[in-house]
């Protein structure tokens, strides 16, 4: 064996004084029973480890030979500290591996439900939108079928007055069109009346002078003979004896 040197032993003391903020470090809440044993495992392997390196001795070189011999426990405690160490740290991170795994399908489960809450959303949305606007046609379609049924009868009212209009105004044209015709009728008539009344006044005429003709023709017609005799006389006896009747 080998002496130890004086700084050698004030490291190793600066060193185990260095740990006493272990001795509060595992009081920790919320920690499962395996978290929990294995922590106080190494608890008391820590502390049994701090007890060898800052156990007192009567001299500096007497504490120096009490570290030396015990080094192989102490390399030995620090060999299965180390062990219990690495099983923390691997059962730890398989853990939290798994805790990450759950995380991320938990994650993915609430997105997935979030997602599908969200596509039912819109669905019910558009589905509200499209009964809305097929509520809102229906009632468009009704008040158009209203609307059209008050057209409707206003258009038959259009169309019963174009009718009545029509057939006045046929009627206007045929009164005009009869009173046309009366007036042809009058003034061919008036033209017959006129045209008969000058064939009349020229028959008349002609009757009146006829007549002056015919009377002063029996006039003369019946006249005595014996005076057509008394004038005739003389002249014949003249005519005999030679003389001409004064």
């Amino acid at each position: 064996m080998g002496s130890i040197s004086e700084e050698m032993v004030k490291k190793l003391e600066d060193q185990a004084a260095s740990f006493s903020w272990w001795w509060d470090s595992h009081n920790r809440p919320n920690q499962s029973q395996w978290l929990e044993a294995t922590l106080s495992e190494l608890n008391q392997k820590t502390k049994l480890m701090l007890n060898i390196i800052e156990e007192d001795g009567d001299s500096f070189a007497k504490r120096a030979e009490m570290l030396f011999k015990r080094k192989p426990k102490l390399i030995n405690m620090l060999e299965d500290f180390y062990k219990s160490y690495r099983s923390l740290a691997e059962k730890s991170f398989s853990s939290l591996n798994s805790l990450k795994v759950q995380t991320i399908q938990k994650c993915e489960k609430e997105i997935s439900t979030y997602l599908k809450a969200k596509s039912l959303k819109a669905q019910v949305e558009t589905d509200q939108e499209s009964i809305e606007e097929h509520m809102e046609k229906e009632n468009i379609d009704q008040g158009v079928e209203s609307d059209g049924n008050v057209c409707g009868k206003d258009k038959m009212l259009d169309e019963k007055i174009s009718e009545l209009i029509d057939e006045n105004m046929q009627q206007r044209a045929e009164l005009i069109r009869r009173n046309k015709e009366k007036s042809e009728t009058i003034e061919r008539l008036l033209s017959q009346v006129n045209r008969l009344t000058d064939e009349n006044i020229n028959l008349w005429s002609h009757l009146g002078s006829h007549k002056d003709a015919t009377d002063h023709t029996i006039t003369r017609q019946n006249k005595p003979q014996f005076s057509r005799s008394k004038s005739k006389g003389p002249s014949f006896l003249g005519r005999l004896t030679g003389c001409t009747g004064t």
